[in-house]
């Protein structure tokens, strides 16, 4: 089922909202950043993912230490 955004999705499906409020908080933060191109549960699972994967990679090569 496609939602207008973000917020609509966590409101309306359960499922979603179990899975988002079990990201960390820092990535939930993140998400809400782009809660306009998230319309779906698969969408927010692959954009979970693509935050964590840059995240991690900032991590590993030394470029977040000043966030």
């Amino acid at each position: 089922m496609m939602y207008h955004d973000l917020q609509e999705l966590i409101q309306n499906s359960r499922s979603s909202r179990e899975y988002f409020l079990s990201l960390p908080v820092k990535t939930q933060c993140r998400l809400h950043d782009y809660h306009e191109h998230v319309h779906s549960a698969q969408e927010l699972h692959r954009a979970a993912r693509a935050v964590e994967d840059v995240d991690r990679l900032d991590h590993l090569g030394g470029w977040n230490q000043g966030r």
